[in-house]
């Protein structure tokens, strides 16, 4: 059975939301009563205008109890508010705490207050986790650069006994690749067979190109293993490795605009979660002392 009683509660207005089409919209307020928890009930248009969050206020409600006598137990969707009064526009703040005063004596008799400490506690989590997020983030950022170039000479190394050789391409075949590129150029893929010659033997290799034209160059640079000269890649010259490797990069102002952005990221993000971080110890370091 349902009771419906007619209360005054203060609070803090928390947030507030709306659903539905305009002609027949229903409008929500959310605000923390006096024992810390949120409520939420139903208004007119005029009082979600009202309302802003942040702000202190008095409301005369019509709670709709889906347990009769309790008022934490209540339809939200039927208690509604009947008025609003603004702490510093329509009451003074005395009046408002002597109310809430009385409304936690009140609200007691259902449940015991929240703990204080409690909502602080996962504030305090919650920060901490977006400050460790940040400074991982961060750290990933500032390691992108050092981890690149010591990739790039592993990889020096690692074809250190293969041959730079220009091939001939003998065949090639495009395919339209799906949506079009960050210019809004349409991009294609282009399989590729290249003749290559060691020692007056052929060989060839067949490979995919990422292009913006139907057709590539019909000259390609590869490399080729001295052991076994089958083996072979398409490889371009490497500023950092110093030698032909696959997927080469021969700017050096790439890996300085590397450098640059990775780093401004890096120390962003890094700064960022030391800050909450450090927030939460000193919180933590004040309670300690006091």
């Amino acid at each position: 059975m349902q009771k419906t009683i007619d209360v005054t509660l203060g609070g803090m207005i928390t947030g507030k939301s709306f659903i539905g089409e305009e002609s027949d919209r229903i409008y929500s307020i959310i605000f923390k009563r006096a024992d810390r928890r949120e409520m939420k009930v139903t208004s007119d248009r005029q009082t979600f205008d009202r309302c802003v969050e942040g702000n202190l206020a008095i409301f005369n409600i019509e709670v709709v109890m889906d347990h009769e006598g309790d008022i934490n137990h209540y339809d939200k969707k039927l208690s509604y508010i009947k008025n609003v009064q603004l702490v510093g526009v329509d009451v003074d703040a005395e009046e408002y705490h002597t109310l809430m005063e009385n409304n936690l004596t009140w609200l007691s008799r259902y449940a015991k207050p929240l703990n204080e400490n409690e909502e602080k506690k996962k504030d305090n989590l919650l920060f901490a986790l977006i400050g460790m997020v940040f400074l991982v983030v961060g750290l990933l950022c500032i390691s992108i650069t050092p981890v690149s170039l010591i990739n790039r000479v592993s990889d020096g190394k690692k074809y250190e006994n293969y041959t730079h050789i220009e091939g001939k391409v003998t065949y090639q075949n495009a395919y339209l690749r799906p949506g079009k590129n960050s210019k809004g150029v349409q991009t294609y893929d282009v399989s590729i067979i290249v003749t290559y010659y060691v020692d007056g033997k052929e060989y060839s290799l067949s490979d995919k190109i990422y292009s913006d034209d139907t057709t590539v160059s019909e000259i390609q640079d590869l490399i080729y293993n001295n052991d076994d000269p089958t083996e072979s890649y398409l490889a371009s010259y490497d500023v950092i490795a110093k030698t032909y490797i696959p997927d080469g990069n021969d700017s050096i102002g790439g890996f300085m605009l590397l450098i640059v952005v990775t780093l401004i990221l890096g120390i962003i993000g890094a700064g960022i979660g030391i800050y909450f971080l450090f927030e939460v110890l000193y919180v933590k370091f004040k309670r300690t002392v006091v």
